[in-house]
Formats: C-alpha cells, structure tokens, sequence
C-alpha cells in the first residue's frame, strides 16, 4: 500500500528525480483530524508505516552543480535517523507495518550495490549480507522477509532473506531471476520474472521455501508486477491470476499498455492504469474479474491509479487534462466517485496552502495517511502527507446522533425515548441486524417529527430527522 508510483522496474532510482519530503512534526493522529504537512526542498520519501508514526526516505545533498548524492533516512515519531553505510547513493525499499523494521540499499565507494537493514532503536543502518552486491525489491509487512537479487556479472539471481535465513528465489536452468513483484505481507508470497531456455521472459512466483510455479500467462515477456498483501493473487500487464487458478484472467484494456498497480488485501480488487500513448491514461479497478473505468472528476479527460485501501474502500491517483505534468491528486471513495483530495481535505477545514496536490500515490493500509506530489508556485516539487479520516460507521453515526440528542437539552421523556431508540438500532447494528436497526431508526425520525414544533424546536428536529436518514441511506447502499 505503499512506494512510489512508478514501475518496480525503475522507480527506485527515478523517484528521487521527482519527489521532496520531510517533517518538522508528526501530523495529527490517524482518522482524528484532517491535516497535511509538505516537505522542504531536497528530502524524499516514498513508504509510510501502518499507524502513520514512521517515514522512510532519502536525502540529496548536492555535491557540485547538477550532481547529487542521496542517503536514506527514517522518522520515526517525529526523530529523524540517518541511515547510511558511507556510501553515496542509496534509498531505502520498504518500511514493516508497524515501523519498527526498514531495508534499503546503497552504493559504495566502487559503485557497488549494499543492502542495509534498520531495527527501531539502532542508531543508523547495519550491512545485510555484505559479501553480497544486490539490490532489495521488497520488505514483507511484518518485518520478517526481504526480497532483493544479487548480481553476478551481467545476470540477476532474486532470493529471499527471512528471520536470518537466505534462500535462493531460482528456477530450473535460468539464467537470471529477478522478484519484481514484490512480497506477501507475512513473506510467504514473493513474485517476479525468470529468464531461462525454456521459460524466456515469464512471469514466476515463489514459495516460503524458494519453490517456483510458472504464472499460467500463454503470452510472451511479462512478469508480476505486484503481489496480494495475503499472497493469494498476482497480475502483470494484462493479466490477474488467483495463485493455483488453471489459467490467468485477462485485463481488457490493450495489454501492452495496461499498467497493474496495487491489490486490495485479499487480492479481490486490483488497480491500475492503460496508458497507450505518454500524456492518455485511463484508471480502471477490476474486481472479481470484473473491470470498470475510474472516470476521472468532471472536467477532467485522463486519470491512473496508482494505490488502493487493504479494504478496496478508497483508490487513490491523478488526474489531467491537455499537459500530463499539470495533474491533480484524486481519491476515488466507494461509490461516491471522484473527488479532488484538495476538496476533500478543504470541506475538512484544511488549508492548503499554494501548492498543488499534483498526485495520490501512496496510503497506510486503511487509506487514512497519504503520501504524494505537489507542486508550488514557482514549480518546485514537493512531497506531502496528508491525514484524510475516514468517513463515519452507522455505528459511529449513531453514537454522534446519540451525543447530539444528550446535548440538545430536551425534556427529559423526549430525551429518553429518543435515546432508547437509537440505542436499540446501536445493538441492532452491532449484531449485524441491518433490518431492525432501520425500524429503529425510522421509529426515531417519525417521533420527532410527531414533536417537531411541540417539545422539539422545528430546526433541531429537521437537523436530527437529516442526521437519521444520512444513516438510512448508508444502511442501503
């Protein structure tokens, strides 16, 4: 649910050409307030944490006049750590769910690719395997599981490296392997492609162990982009597959230009983007096999997708028009279409200041803390993270209709019976029981609008008859 929004192939290296983050503090807590925080020149991130407490990225520090080095670093709870091995160029690949665990790599004096590992209360980055020259793809949700591939002279050979063990990610007779895809959230899971005779170019996932199974794909020169938080799915360009499925399930949209990007958790919902030409993109979100277009907000001709909530519930990408490089950060929310994030954190009483959100390319599993780009005035990119809390539950609502209803100073027999009702269809709710919570609810709204002007003021009574029916109709949909 998290990185940057560029092909596994390059983003990396080319993220640190575009994005800029860093914090002075810790925005306010997850789904209390709405907020956002952007970045000074010259720091960048690209991975969030679960709880929204840890950032990781990498610093430039620009050594003559257009040449830069880079070193990573983490925040944790506002504390920035430092996490270089010397070197002079190196990012981090993934932060653990919990921010107690971040991998990266980077280069040495002899342009030699190093992996780091970094544990929650070490003082900076430690050498993983450093007889090893690699480059890590991936960190596993829990901590437990790095995926990386270690060069041997012009080949790539992927292996895992979990709880201390190195296992080699091979196939049969391959020449190189590399694990594009990424890694399950427990580790289990790991996806990617194998170069070999008799397996040129295809898409390969690999077990706990280091077990191979070709992805069932009949075209040529393709591989797995992106694994399930859960392990059960991956897709490649053009193609979704259920892992163990017979065959593969097709992405409508021309092959060659559809662009997978992220899984919901259970690998249920898939996002992504067909881009034919630079400058066209087309969001789409497939679910269960099923595709539908992300249409993009009014007045807007193009859009991709580039992340989505471990729920499905929030999607979350760009949108432009005539000029690719002018976009708008865009969030797609269950079934109430598209809307600009600048909006949606405006009508939160959010100031954004003068920057535009130029894209949505990241969030912490419930889709609650999002990273992404923006772009000020004078045309310096900028990275934010913005706290968008999610909508309220019809518990939630209740129980805020519930306090409302304490608060309004009604008589006491009003005030009770009103309060009973809404308690019922609380429990109602609770038990899964959508049927008597909705009597309850309607029983609520017929009494105060028996009341209303009587022992209820007729403008409460119309705000809380607006209140109960806002939860109806989230019970409906």
């Amino acid at each position: 649910m998290n990185g940057f929004p560029l092909d596994r192939r390059t983003r990396i290296v080319a993220a640190a050409a575009v994005l800029s983050f860093a914090f002075a503090a810790w925005p306010t807590p997850i789904r209390a307030q709405a907020s956002i925080t952007y970045s000074p020149p010259d720091e960048f991130a690209g991975f969030v944490s679960a709880d929204g407490a840890t950032i990781v990225g990498a610093d430039r520090t620009e050594i003559e006049p257009g040449w830069f080095t880079f070193s990573s670093f983490v925040i944790k709870n506002g504390v920035k750590t430092p996490l270089t091995l010397g070197g002079g160029y190196g990012f981090p690949v993934g932060v653990s769910a919990d921010g107690n665990t971040v991998a990266g790599f980077e280069y040495d004096a002899n342009f030699r690719p190093r992996l780091w590992i970094w544990h929650d209360g070490d003082a900076g980055a430690s050498p993983l395997l450093p007889e090893i020259a690699g480059i890590p793809w991936g960190l596993s949700a829990d901590g437990t599981t790095i995926v990386a591939y270690r060069e041997d002279g012009f080949d790539a050979h992927a292996f895992s490296y979990r709880n201390g063990v190195y296992t080699e990610l091979s196939y049969p007779g391959a020449f190189s392997t590399l694990p594009y895809g990424g890694v399950s959230d427990d580790g289990s899971v790991s996806g990617g492609i194998v170069y070999a005779e008799t397996q040129w170019q295809k898409p390969i996932v690999w077990d706990v162990a280091g077990n191979p199974t070709i992805v069932p794909f009949s075209g040529f020169a393709s591989q797995v982009d992106t694994v399930s938080s859960d392990g059960s799915a991956v897709a490649g360009i053009g193609w979704v597959w259920r892992i163990g499925d017979p065959s593969t399930s097709p992405l409508s949209f021309a092959p060659q230009f559809n662009n997978p990007q992220a899984f919901s958790y259970d690998g249920s919902i898939l996002v992504g983007s067909n881009e034919p030409s630079f400058g066209i993109g087309t969001a789409y979100v497939w679910k269960n096999g099923v595709e539908s277009v992300l249409q993009p907000p009014a007045g807007y001709e193009n859009a991709v997708a580039f992340s989505v909530s471990a729920d499905g519930f929030r999607i979350f990408g760009a949108a432009w028009n005539d000029d690719p490089n002018v976009r708008d950060a865009v969030v797609w929310q269950g079934d109430e279409g598209p809307q600009l994030l600048k909006d949606m954190l405006a009508a939160q009483g959010v100031t954004l200041g003068t920057q535009r959100l130029n894209q949505a390319y990241s969030s912490n599993p419930d889709g609650t803390v999002i990273l992404g780009n923006a772009v000020d005035l004078d045309s310096t990119y900028q990275t934010f993270i913005a706290v968008l809390p999610l909508p309220p539950t019809p518990p939630e609502m209740v129980q805020n209709l519930i306090v409302k209803v304490e608060g309004a100073g009604l008589p006491n027999g009003v005030e009770t019976s009103l309060v009973a009702k809404l308690i019922a269809a609380l429990d109602a709710l609770e038990q899964g029981d959508l049927a008597t919570a909705t009597n309850k609810l309607t029983d609520f709204i017929s009494q105060v609008n028996a009341l209303s002007g009587v022992l209820i003021p007729p403008a409460l009574a119309e705000e809380l008859i607006a209140d109960a029916e806002a939860i109806l109709e989230k019970l409906a949909s």
